[in-house]
């Protein structure tokens, strides 16, 4: 899954930067947790793919704000 985000350069291109820089530092918490059985205790797996569906909500609505396809 992380490979499949980390891969996905034609749709990060069309977002600003902090985009590409937040996803990024989510990523590599996600790997980190999977080193791990039980919660870290600095954060855990399940509060990075909340982190992970916000960016996808964030990213979403950008992309359809850019392409006139906002639903306000």
């Amino acid at each position: 899954m992380i490979l499949a985000f980390r891969a996905e350069k034609q749709v990060l291109a069309e977002l600003p930067a902090v985009f590409e820089a937040a996803l990024e530092s989510i990523l590599e918490r996600l790997e980190s947790t999977a080193m791990f059985s039980g919660e870290s205790c600095s954060f855990s797996q399940q509060d990075m793919f909340l982190a992970l569906g916000v960016w996808l909500d964030k990213a979403t609505s950008y992309l359809q704000k850019q392409a006139g396809l906002a639903t306000e």
